[in-house]
């Protein structure tokens, strides 16, 4: 049900009640009409079928077929994986509990825009409005504020992406072996 002038919000995570893909949804169901090529893909393993069926429940109970797409059977560091993460407009990370979200540095590798949760511990590291939209934890509004914000103004998004791309290079795993390194070089000569 995607067309190429639709803007896809993808939500890459295990279906989890702890990754709150329902939030986005509700959200969703609320800027249909006002934001017509609004569409949203949840991409991940289902690690609970309970919270897997009760997305599906909210999406015929809202009529949201058409708007909604799920996969559930792509494999981590696959081509396909990639290819998702290309053909998305934006990343939004809605997780209730996120010791880091390493999926909004791959967003940013990946040139999306991120809207992602105040729970994520990555927010440490981003600046709102700089390089990621970030809302309050599990609230609908905020979450519905920021996309209506990230849909309806260009120019942030590009301001994200440009901001993203460079603060993705800072994770670099030469970086951070280096960095390791000092530190356990550090710790060594202290002993």
């Amino acid at each position: 049900h995607i067309d190429e002038k639709d803007f896809v919000c993808l939500v890459s995570a295990r279906i989890d009640p702890q990754k709150n893909q329902l939030l986005l949804l509700k959200v969703l169901n609320q800027i249909k009409n006002s934001h017509p090529r609004l569409r949203v893909l949840l991409l991940g393993n289902i690690t609970s079928h309970v919270y897997h069926q009760e997305i599906l429940t909210y999406i015929k109970k809202h009529s949201l077929q058409k708007k909604v797409s799920i996969i559930t059977n792509i494999k981590p560091e696959s081509k396909e994986l990639v290819d998702v993460y290309l053909s998305a407009d934006a990343l939004v990370l809605p997780s209730i509990h996120e010791p880091f979200g390493i999926v909004a540095l791959e967003a940013w590798a990946s040139s999306l825009p991120v809207i992602i949760s105040s729970s994520a511990g990555i927010c440490n590291l981003m600046r709102h409005e700089d390089n990621a939209l970030i809302f309050e934890n599990n609230c609908k509004q905020s979450l519905k504020q920021n996309l209506i914000l990230l849909l309806e103004n260009p120019i942030l998004q590009k301001t994200l992406i440009n901001n993203g791309k460079k603060r993705v290079f800072k994770f670099d795993h030469s970086v951070i072996n280096q960095k390791i390194y000092s530190i356990y070089t550090h710790l060594v000569c202290k002993v």
